[in-house]
């Protein structure tokens, strides 16, 4: 007869810690809603990652106003060396790459580690579901929709704050803008009311295809 301790269950340590807090059990709440909770577990990560952000914004704005004023009081009026604003220029240029790639990898990493919470949860909702609900539900369309779905939330999760701080910037230039030549604004914007209704019929067109693609 085979031996078959060895074939006996054994403990497995986890290769990632537990979730630090779950999903907020109540249905009629919205998705954004029920997974904050998992999002407020990561609010040190999600605020550095945001402050950093903006100090890049900053940079990348003050950039703009710097070479101006180097063409202004150095090529025309030549009242101010040249040197200073080339050194101002490149130590923005350096602050801002840097900035930038350390925001966009906080964002990321909060994102796949609640990416990571999430899966876990629902894992171990799965493991305490009967046997009576994988006769009902095929296994192909729960994984099919848990990988979608999960991708989904940390996509979000992480280009929703980069949309935000793009639009953000928009905004700050076009006030720059604003102040420097209204016609000549209003002339580079012109175009944007057509790319956005061509964006919304794009997006009316490819994302019921998607789900069909998922179902």
């Amino acid at each position: 007869m085979a031996d078959t301790a060895s074939f006996e269950p054994v403990a497995v340590e986890a290769r990632y810690p537990a979730p630090r807090a779950g999903i907020d059990p109540d249905p009629a709440k919205g998705w954004l809603r029920r997974v904050w909770p998992l999002v407020a577990a990561r609010r040190g990560l999600l605020l550095g990652s945001l402050a950093l952000a903006l100090v890049a914004l900053g940079a990348q704005v003050a950039a703009p106003a710097v070479l101006a004023a180097a063409i202004d009081s150095s090529l025309v009026d030549g009242s101010a060396p040249l040197g200073p604003f080339v050194v101002t220029l490149i130590v923005l240029g350096v602050a801002r790459g840097l900035f930038a790639g350390a925001y966009r990898y906080g964002l990321a990493l909060m994102a796949l580690r609640i990416e990571t919470d999430l899966r876990a949860t629902l894992y171990r909702h799965l493991t305490t579901l009967s046997f009576g609900f994988y006769d009902r539900v095929q296994s192909g369309q729960i994984i099919s929709r848990a990988n979608s779905d999960i991708r989904s939330v940390q996509m979000v999760l992480a280009f929703a704050p980069l949309m935000g701080l793009s639009i953000l910037m928009f905004v700050l230039a076009f006030v720059i803008m604003l102040r420097i030549d209204v016609p000549l604004t209003l002339l580079a914007v012109a175009p944007l009311p057509f790319v956005y209704l061509l964006g919304v019929r794009l997006r009316n067109q490819i994302f019921p295809l998607s789900w069909i693609t998922q179902a």
